[in-house]
């Protein structure tokens, strides 16, 4: 399976993946320049492939080798997706069938001995919803003004897993009204959450990665304690300017968009990227475990054509209130209860 690389995605302003053809017609995805058909090697060029397609063939793998945890995944879809003209082999996540629909997006493969996160390509069954319409294209939008900064794009991704708050409070032997959660699944982390939403982000904005000028991602649960998520972002995109983490409880993402706001308003980046991204981390029966789920939104900021302009200075609001944290090397976020209600949540959420 080829690896999802920075430079299969950033093609074209849509994000295509790259396919091949040789001169003598034949089509391929592999990449290398030798033709399998005519036996010649040089004579090709490079075109842009969907990011959708239809699964060609498929079968249900039951065993793996300890390799990048792969064994702690089975049993798990491997496909041959038919997309542009050649076929495209991959996982698929949740499965499916001969002629369903299905989407690539970024997964988490596994990891290495040492840690390492290995993300690659992985094939989802199509929901039927509908996109946003590519920002750029809409003509409505305001024109260019150094003053109006503003949103120019979003995207949002949360895995499809969900489980009902009912059962939760069942197991606890507790009462809820109800709702739903989402969940993460066997190809999915924050990190990947922050790839897939930065991807439909940039195609909502019309942005090509590499003009985005800063990358900045916030999370309380990034995938590595050292390492950080937005140079993964930025690898994938293609900007190589400026990217770094922010976290803070509740309002890193938020943080990350008046940071980059800022940067856009003194002219020293074109675009920014800001992406919010989590993964629950609710300790068993905590009232986390009912309200926190898994996904992640990411925000083009620019002046170019916003959506949404940011009136005013971008400003904020902060204080040393000790209500939730988490240790160093500890599982899961505590409450300091009492400060819980008030002065943490009423405090700020009226300022």
């Amino acid at each position: 399976m080829e690896p999802t690389s920075s430079r299969y995605w950033r093609s074209s302003k849509d994000l295509h993946l790259i396919g091949r053809q040789c001169s003598c017609g034949h089509r391929y995805y592999k990449s290398t320049n030798f033709c399998t058909s005519c036996g010649r090697m040089g004579n090709v060029t490079e075109y842009a492939l969907p990011r959708t397609g239809k699964v060609f063939s498929s079968t249900v793998t039951y065993s793996a080798t300890e390799d990048l945890q792969l064994s702690l995944k089975v049993p798990y879809t491997l496909a041959t997706v038919e997309l542009g003209g050649v076929k495209v082999p991959g996982i698929v996540d949740g499965g499916a069938e001969i002629n369903d629909d299905v989407g690539c997006k970024v997964g988490l493969l596994g990891r290495t001995s040492e840690g390492l996160a290995i993300y690659r390509l992985v094939w989802e069954k199509l929901l039927r919803y509908a996109m946003p319409k590519t920002a750029a294209k809409d003509s409505n939008r305001q024109s260019k003004d150094p003053k109006n900064v503003g949103i120019e794009g979003y995207g949002v991704y949360a895995p499809r897993f969900r489980i009902s708050t009912k059962e939760i409070a069942r197991v606890w032997g507790a009462q809820d009204e109800g709702g739903q959660k989402s969940l993460p699944g066997k190809w999915d982390d924050s990190g990947s959450y922050a790839m897939n939403s930065a991807l439909d982000a940039l195609h909502h904005a019309g942005v090509p990665g590499k003009e985005i000028g800063d990358v900045m991602v916030g999370s309380e649960s990034h995938p590595y304690a050292v390492n950080p998520t937005s140079t993964i972002v930025g690898e994938l995109i293609g900007s190589d300017e400026a990217a770094s983490d922010l976290e803070f409880a509740c309002k890193a993402g938020t943080h990350a968009m008046r940071v980059l706001a800022a940067e856009v308003m003194a002219n020293t980046i074109k675009y920014g990227l800001a992406i919010g991204t989590d993964s629950a981390q609710g300790a068993p029966s905590d009232a986390l475990e009912y309200t926190a789920g898994d996904g992640a939104a990411a925000f083009v900021l620019g002046n170019n054509k916003p959506i949404a302009i940011l009136e005013g200075r971008p400003r904020s609001f902060c204080t040393d209130t000790p209500d939730f944290w988490r240790n160093e090397g500890e599982k899961y976020p505590r409450h300091g209860e009492r400060f819980t209600g008030e002065p943490a949540y009423f405090r700020q959420r009226g300022s």
